[in-house]
């Protein structure tokens, strides 16, 4: 069975072996590479969002918790996998008292030259459909792609794309109804991870951002401005902020004016004799 955090080749990258922490003052620091995500307000509260959520990646103490997955790579490219890794799922996660989540997490792109953004995030989307996951092992999920859009974060090119998820068996009885919309963003990174098979052999592997917000129906729009204040807050070599990009206008046929009914002619005027 397939879940979320496996899905397209994904590889989470590495944060280290020793559990430690990696929250400061300011918020998460990654310390491997030039990575953050600050504190909405780090003087009075140390919080990435409000008060109503909850940090579920890390323990009290700050230290990130031991969830993770091992991931393959075919460093050789003789399509065979000759290396592994234990990564972790997350780099932060965020759980509200309605269910809702805000994820960040890294990964490294299962190939050394990375899917198209705009194909990648549709393949993610696709992916859903059929799967096991919402640490919910009994349901079939099903998803619908909505809105798609171009942006920058923190200085790298990045996809929005918004979809619709419902339990595909309640889906059949009530056609329309959704359990879950989420948002994804996928981001370019400048970083890349070295991967070695042990046999001097090594192969680099870009590494891109990976940010959602899920929610039920009801409640996803009240979170929105909270999710877009969160993706301000990363930070990349120094570079923050969202800057959306101005999208295409839809292409409208040019009016074709009506033909003037034959009656409505006015007639000759008659020669008087």
């Amino acid at each position: 069975m397939k879940c979320l955090h496996a899905l397209a080749g994904f590889a989470l990258f590495a944060t280290g072996c020793m559990p430690r922490s990696n929250l400061t003052p300011a918020g998460y620091a990654e310390g491997k590479v030039a990575y953050n995500v600050h504190y909405a307000d780090p003087i009075t509260g140390r919080r990435f969002v409000g008060n109503d959520w909850v940090l579920i990646s890390h323990s009290t103490a700050g230290v990130p918790r031991d969830d993770k997955t091992l991931f393959h790579f075919d460093v050789d490219g003789d399509g065979k996998d000759d290396a592994t890794r234990e990564l972790p799922r997350y780099d932060l996660r965020l759980l509200h008292a309605d269910g809702s989540r805000i994820s960040i997490r890294r990964f490294v792109f299962g190939r050394p030259q990375a899917t198209e953004l705009h194909a990648w995030i549709r393949e993610l989307a696709r992916s859903i459909s059929g799967t096991l996951w919402f640490e919910d092992r009994s349901r079939r999920w099903t998803s619908r792609m909505r809105d798609e859009a171009d942006l920058s974060v923190a200085g790298q090119n990045a996809v929005q794309l918004t979809v619709d998820i419902a339990d595909a068996d309640r889906l059949a009885l009530a056609p329309g109804v959704i359990d879950h919309r989420m948002v994804v963003v996928v981001a370019e990174t400048p970083f890349d991870e070295t991967v070695s098979n042990g046999l001097r052999e090594h192969e680099s592997y870009p590494v891109r951002l990976l940010v959602t917000y899920d929610a039920p129906p009801e409640v996803f729009e009240s979170h929105l401005s909270e999710f877009e204040q969160f993706l301000g807050e990363v930070e990349i070599r120094g570079a923050r902020g969202v800057l959306r990009k101005a999208q295409p206008a839809p292409v409208t046929p040019p009016t074709v004016p009506a033909a003037v009914p034959a009656a409505a002619t006015p007639p000759a005027p008659q020669a008087s004799h």
